[in-house]
């Protein structure tokens, strides 16, 4: 009797204690999944956010590198088509002209003239001939006054020996490119003299020309 009451007992305990245990269980695992679950979602946005910024990091950097990429494209064809305008206008006179030109009708039109109202480019339609021998006549700029009068603008680059002056870096030979640019100045000032626009019966022209020097360091050291 007393080893079948000693074995109802411990069996009781033994189910007691399972029972116990396996409520300590789920309720420890609630407290747990109270505490946890917050703690979850935190972490699940977290990595949702690290996931978005790395995203749209990625993205960002993709299109800086682009960005840069298309800059330096840009810088690049710049640079040569620079070197290629620097070249054309120490080598070639005729570039040099129609770059005075155009800077001489920059000012124009940043002046308030209006093309084909206040002045004409190379006397389009006017079929100007010289005085003497009645070789076409294209100055550069006539700018038209009141009472049908007329001031005539011409553009003269010389850029091949003032480049050259400036670039030297021995004194020696400083003197001899700058005896040249001074030679080339007086030659444009001698030929406009010749063209004698003044004479020429479709204008109505002071006999002085307007000789423009877009290059104001130029302008200078020949002055």
């Amino acid at each position: 009797m007393q080893e079948k009451f000693k074995l109802h007992f411990e069996n009781l305990a033994n189910n007691i204690f399972d029972e116990k245990t396996n409520k300590f269980k789920q309720q420890s695992q609630e407290i747990l999944n109270e505490c946890l679950s917050p703690l979850k979602e935190r972490i699940a946005e977290f990595h949702k956010k690290v996931d978005e910024s790395f995203g749209t990091q990625a993205k960002e950097q993709f299109a800086l590198k682009e960005e840069i990429k298309r800059i330096v494209e840009v810088n690049e064809k710049m640079t040569f088509q620079t070197e290629s305008l620097t070249k054309a206008l120490k080598g070639d006179m005729k570039v040099q002209g129609n770059w005075g030109e155009i800077i001489l009708e920059k000012i124009l039109e940043e002046s308030g003239l209006r093309k084909d109202e206040d002045y004409i480019l190379q006397g389009v339609d006017m079929q100007l001939k010289h005085p003497e021998g009645g070789q076409p006549q294209k100055p550069d700029v006539i700018v038209k006054l009141p009472e049908e009068k007329h001031v005539i603008i011409d553009s003269k680059v010389s850029l091949t020996h003032y480049e050259r002056f400036c670039a030297e870096e021995e004194d020696g030979k400083c003197a001899g490119h700058l005896k040249q640019f001074l030679l080339s100045v007086k030659n444009h000032v001698l030929g406009l003299e010749q063209r004698r626009y003044q004479d020429i019966e479709k204008l109505s022209t002071p006999d002085f020309v307007l000789m423009f020097m877009p290059i104001e360091g130029a302008y200078s050291l020949a002055v």
